[in-house]
């Protein structure tokens, strides 16, 4: 069975429903930061006046493919997240491998995330993967819980807390501390909320690190990897990114309705083409 009908049956066996990857075209007043994502919602009948929990979306069913196929070539043994809302990302990425360890941080400023803690912590027990959501803030917990959780260094991390490019470089200059020099990361939301140019300084600060803009996902997530992995990361990259020339081509063809001009100055387009 696919990860995506794992995760959906995950919930509403808890008494949750989710809601996911809708296309705002669809739905009048919607745009692209929000329904597109994923959603939990506090039973099963979403129609019925049930409450959302959390207000941030999670991982689309789209992103969760990137995922399948990124983890089918790599495969990490210890995942360290920061921001787990509801679980839905700390679980997606428990199943998909199933022999690492994964432990999720949120700094929990409502009570909505203080529950998604413990549902997180129990869907984990119940489904036997090695999981665990805990509370804490980045970047001053993080050295402490990645010490405290891992006998072995971190290799994949996937960051998906305040998304503003200042709180970015907080997150990956902490984590870059306490991971393993091959440490693979991945990067939410990053083009939806405009913090390219944060991942543009990530990628130029760091010599031994690759890195691109996935335009084909959902949020326009971005991985930084050694280039170790080059190999075996770019292929999926190819086909989850499209080539400059492209989107030079969108950007021309309806600059306004893609919103690109603004996105991609004549600086990240140089830096994309030396990234790839």
């Amino acid at each position: 069975m696919s990860t995506v009908i794992d995760l959906v049956q995950l919930y509403q066996f808890a008494g949750f429903s989710v809601q996911s990857s809708l296309n705002p075209s669809h739905f009048e007043g919607f745009n692209n930061k929000g329904i597109p994502f994923s959603y939990i919602f506090s039973g099963t009948k979403i129609y019925e006046g049930d409450q959302l929990l959390c207000v941030g979306g999670g991982l689309s069913f789209t992103e969760i493919y990137f995922l399948e196929c990124l983890f089918k070539e790599y495969t990490p043994g210890n995942i360290f997240i920061i921001g787990n809302a509801f679980g839905w990302s700390t679980l997606t990425m428990a199943l998909l491998n199933p022999g690492a360890k994964v432990v999720a941080i949120d700094a929990c400023p409502s009570p909505d995330e203080l529950r998604g803690i413990e549902v997180t912590n129990a869907l984990a027990r119940k489904s036997n993967l090695n999981a665990h959501a805990v509370i804490g803030t980045s970047p001053d917990d993080v050295n402490k819980i990645i010490e405290s959780y891992f006998n072995d260094q971190v290799d994949f991390v996937f960051i998906d807390g305040e998304h503003t490019s200042k709180q970015l470089l907080l997150d990956f200059y902490a984590c870059r501390e306490s991971t393993a020099k091959k440490c693979v990361f991945l990067f939410h939301d990053v083009i939806n909320f405009s913090m390219i140019e944060a991942f543009t300084e990530v990628i130029s600060s760091q010599e031994d690190l690759f890195g691109s803009l996935l335009f084909r996902t959902t949020s326009g997530m971005a991985i930084a990897f050694p280039k170790e992995f080059e190999g075996v990361i770019r292929p999926i990259i190819d086909v989850f990114t499209e080539p400059d020339q492209r989107l030079l081509d969108l950007k021309r063809i309806g600059q306004t309705d893609l919103n690109l001009e603004a996105k991609l100055s004549e600086k990240m387009k140089l830096q994309l083409k030396l990234w790839r």
